[in-house]
């Protein structure tokens, strides 16, 4: 019996250790599934890391697209108060011209009057040549003395001047 009690001895030691080899084996394959479920949590960790830099990242290019966008309304407000103001000039050199135009109108209005007024002086100068145009006559209608004015044309008026100096300046003629 002790041959056989050996036997089963050695039946349950091989047993067991068929069962701590298994043990051993089932041990190794619990660490490297918990090594790789480390590598995995490390992967993981990476990840987020790289979606929170990429957050990160598209933030910066939010702020930077906000202050391009900024940028442009300030130019386009710029460009708004440069239109503006080139509108205001225009605005005032059309009233200036608008000006200049009535104060032509005015010296062609009055045009025909001065015509008018050299036609005459020409006239009275060609019938009444031996008179002068300054009589200084005494009660009996005789003269006393000639003066330099009696040669001259009378004094003209700033405008009859200025008209005269257009209409020369117009017909080339210099009364």
């Amino acid at each position: 019996m002790f041959g056989s009690h050996e036997a089963t001895l050695l039946r349950d030691e091989q047993s067991l250790l068929r069962d701590k080899q298994s043990l051993l084996r089932d041990e190794q394959s619990l660490l490297r599934n918990k090594q790789s479920l480390l590598r995995d949590k490390q992967s993981l960790l990476r990840n987020k890391q790289s979606l929170l830099r990429n957050k990160q990242s598209l933030l910066c290019d939010e702020q930077s697209l906000l202050r391009d966008e900024q940028s442009l309304l300030h130019d386009k407000q710029s460009l708004l108060h440069d239109k503006q103001s080139l509108l205001h000039d225009e605005q005032s050199l059309l009233c200036d011209e608008q000006s200049l135009l009535c104060d032509e109108q005015t010296l062609l209005r009055g045009k025909p009057t001065f015509l008018s007024y050299e036609e005459a002086l020409l006239r009275r100068g060609n019938t009444h040549k031996h008179q002068p145009l300054n009589k200084r006559r005494t009660h009996h209608g005789h003269k006393t003395r000639s003066s330099s004015s009696d040669f001259h044309e009378p004094k003209r008026s700033p405008i009859e001047q200025i008209a005269g100096v257009v209409i020369t300046c117009m017909t080339g003629n210099k009364n």
